[in-house]
C-alpha cells in the first residue's frame, strides 16, 4: 500500500481534515492552498464552518488521544512531525 506519493501529497507540510463528529474519521478534506496561516484557517472555516477562536498547544499521546482529539464537543488541529 502505498501511503505517500507526490500524487496524493504534494507539498510538505500537507493538511487533511477529518471529521470525527460522530465519534468515527471520515474521509479526509485535502488542501491544496498555499501554506501561510490565513489561507490554513480560511480552508479549514470553508470545509467545516468552524471560525478559530482561540489557540491551545497540548502534546497528545496514546493515552490522551481520545480524550483530546476524538472529543466530538470541541475542534482539534493535530499537527504531526518527525523530530529528525
Amino acid at each position: 500500500k502505498v501511503v505517500f506519493d507526490e500524487k496524493t501529497s504534494p507539498k510538505f507540510p500537507f493538511l487533511r481534515l477529518f471529521d470525527a463528529s460522530n465519534g468515527e474519521s471520515s474521509e479526509p478534506e485535502y488542501f491544496n492552498g498555499k501554506n501561510t496561516l490565513s489561507e490554513i484557517l480560511a480552508w479549514i472555516t470553508s470545509v467545516s464552518g468552524i471560525k478559530s477562536t482561540k489557540s491551545e498547544v497540548v502534546a497528545v499521546t496514546p493515552k490522551t488521544w481520545k480524550q483530546v482529539v476524538m472529543n466530538n464537543k470541541k475542534n482539534v488541529l493535530v499537527e504531526f512531525y518527525a523530530p529528525w
